[in-house]
């Protein structure tokens, strides 16, 4: 396929973005510019097609003389999308600049996978073989298709876990430093209602002794009743500004990190857990299919194998797939990506017809020399089929996003809001005024204790359920798990088996 529709509707989004910031002149040019190019693009990329899919021997000039025109309608078109404007705003300028740049990169880079050169190599291969069974091709064929087939929904599985994960790390993190900022706002919040403490043992005071001052020469009668007075005054005060504090400072945090432990983690185990027993069939599925279907094929064919060069072509073809898959995955952009992925599955298919004829030229020798593919399966070949080796780098790529590692600190930041920084915040603040007399300092310390115990009792049955299931799905979701169930060991170790 051709099409440029992620590509036209990521420029056009980004044009959208900046609309506002244009000129009036300037807002026409680009939809007017992708217009003309991408219409033309599309045509110089079937262009690419029809040659690596030709049967002319040598076509790697016309591939490159076809990327070459390409590249100047772009440098025409996208890369003078201004040019008539007078003076272009910087904004203009600079989404000129990064669309043209985009597009180059996606030409040249293109250009320097040298796909004309391994075409035209791959069709000399086609031309050098000259037998082939058809009975061991459909084989042969079925077991490439079958176990590719697999690989993709492994593949596809695994991409599914690592987009959960990546959410999940996302979340994690920021909900870690927003716990991390509790404390500072806690503490801000705290000293509010501290003070409205004090003040309202100040009013007391004054109101039943007259004076705006503490001293020592109040009248014990005087003094009880405004001792009794505050009690009654701060407890009330208590119930009051607590929920209250919760509410401003604490709750919505907590709250989030409560609904992120026991909702979001929860649909990411689960999400994770369906994407692995996904991969875990497809394992299944080329253990016992895939892998005997190329056991009984590899023993008729391996005399042949050692005396042909079928697997230089398929080697030819499968660099040209890696050099596709690095090409799309170093593209600058997601659209450019996503279109560019399926122009790369065109050019495989494209190229699939030579290789196709390899491999039917490959059958007939196989029908009339009856070779025999005895010995060991080599390890490249076990890798082509099992991807073990090359499957690391998914498990380290997936273990490498750091879950396990997030969530601890995720559950650190609760646990410590709730162990140290309430009780910190309390102690660093508690003095009561030093003029303030005893009994008064005993109904202020009551005060704060109940405060804090308040705070406590509702902060740690929040955080208790945020720990207890963030540990549960950081042991579901940890790196030994997660490298046990992408385990390939048996499916390598029975194709090796032969």
């Amino acid at each position: 396929m051709t099409t440029q529709d992620r590509r036209i509707r990521e420029l056009q989004d980004r044009h959208t973005t900046i609309q506002g910031k244009l000129l009036a002149e300037e807002v026409p040019r680009a939809p007017q510019a992708m217009a003309a190019y991408f219409p033309a693009k599309v045509e110089h990329l079937k262009g690419l097609l029809g040659i690596l899919g030709g049967s002319e021997e040598s076509r790697a000039k016309g591939f490159a003389d076809r990327i070459a025109e390409a590249t100047r309608t772009l440098d025409g078109s996208l890369g003078a999308i201004y040019r008539d404007v007078r003076d272009p705003s910087l904004t203009a300028l600079v989404f000129e600049t990064q669309a043209h740049t985009e597009e180059r990169r996606y030409f040249e880079s293109l250009a320097a996978l040298k796909l004309g050169e391994m075409r035209d190599e791959l069709l000399g291969k086609v031309a050098a073989l000259k037998t082939f069974t058809d009975g061991l091709q459909r084989k042969w064929d079925e077991t490439l298709v079958n176990n590719q087939s697999l690989v993709r929904v492994e593949q596809e599985a695994t991409a599914e876990i690592g987009r959960a994960v990546d959410a999940g790390v996302e979340q994690a993190k920021r909900l870690t430093v927003a716990l991390q900022g509790l404390p500072a706002k806690f503490e801000d919040r705290f000293k509010d209602v501290k003070k409205a403490g004090e003040q309202a043992i100040a009013d007391l005071w004054k109101l039943h002794t007259g004076d705006d001052r503490y001293h020592e020469a109040v009248g014990k009668e005087a003094l009880y009743l405004v001792v009794e007075k505050a009690k009654s005054t701060l407890t009330a005060l208590v119930a009051a500004q607590v929920p209250v504090m919760l509410d401003g400072v604490t709750k919505s945090q907590l709250e989030s990190a409560k609904l992120f432990a026991e909702q979001e983690l929860a649909m990411l185990r689960s999400r994770s857990a369906e994407q692995l027993e996904k991969y875990r069939q497809g394992i299944r599925q080329q253990t016992q299919g895939v892998a005997v279907l190329f056991s009984v094929t590899r023993k008729d064919t391996e005399e042949f194998a050692r005396q042909n060069d079928f697997e230089a072509g398929k080697k030819i073809y499968q660099e040209m797939r890696e050099a596709l898959d690095r090409w799309v995955a170093g593209l600058p952009s997601d659209g450019l990506k996503g279109d560019a992925g399926e122009f790369a599955q065109a050019c495989l298919d494209a190229v699939s017809i030579h290789l196709k004829r390899m491999e039917e030229t490959y059958n007939d020798f196989v029908s009339r020399n009856r070779a025999r593919f005895y010995g060991p399966v080599g390890p490249e070949i076990t890798e082509q089929l099992a991807q073990k080796e090359s499957w690391r780098s998914h498990e380290d790529t997936l273990c490498g996003k750091g879950l396990e590692t997030h969530l601890r600190y995720f559950r650190d930041a609760s646990r410590q809001f709730l162990d140290y920084d309430i009780q910190y915040v309390f102690e660093r603040n508690a003095r009561a005024p030093d003029a303030m007399p005893a009994e008064l300092k005993q109904a202020y310390s009551v005060y704060l204790s109940a405060m804090r115990d308040m705070i406590v009792a509702e902060v740690k049955a929040k955080v208790g359920e945020v720990d207890r299931k963030a540990e549960e799905a950081a042991n579901a979701l940890s790196e030994q798990k997660l490298r046990e169930g992408l385990s390939r060991s048996e499916l390598a170790a029975r194709i090796a088996a032969g």
